[in-house]
């Protein structure tokens, strides 16, 4: 079976690359998938990730990312690289409850993103990081039907 997410192999030092299992699963995830390298360059990315960036960013950093598209905390203060979910994942933590930003499309709109990240660990090592970008406004719109109702229907 063909995918089509994008790949790139392991960087320098690193014999670790996504492997067709990986890329299985990240195209079955309805939303945007970045898996990420030591250093922070992209390795592959599914097909919502690229439809979001609107070109595909496989072999980019995520420094190219943040500059791109003008990535910033809800509060608009800038990120620190190191402090986002993917380099905490590479660090071996699991950013479960994900971390809220903003980034600005090509198109100029804002995407909210909720960004959950976790370690990809071969032989005990970690050799690389995959992130989930949830839309959040997505999520607090269907958070709010859940919790509210259908705010058009009639109240009795």
């Amino acid at each position: 079976m063909a995918t089509s997410a994008s790949v790139q192999g392991g960087e320098a030092g690193s014999d670790w690359s996504p492997n067709r299992k990986l890329i299985r699963e990240i195209e079955s995830i309805p939303e945007p998938v970045l898996v990420y390298l030591p250093g922070g360059r992209i390795a592959a990315v599914n097909r919502p990730a690229r439809q979001l960036a609107d070109f595909d960013p496989v072999g980019l950093t995520i420094l190219d990312l943040l500059e791109r598209y003008d990535v910033r905390h809800p509060n608009g203060d800038p990120v620190n690289p190191g402090d986002l979910p993917y380099a905490r994942a590479l660090r071996g933590e699991e950013v479960i409850q994900g971390e809220r930003f903003e980034m600005r499309l090509p198109v100029g709109s804002i995407y909210l993103a909720l960004i959950t990240s976790r370690p990809i660990i071969v032989d005990g090592k970690v050799v690389g990081a995959l992130s989930i970008w949830h839309d959040f406004a997505e999520y607090t719109r269907r958070l709010s039907q859940s919790t509210w109702g259908d705010a058009s229907a009639p109240s009795r």
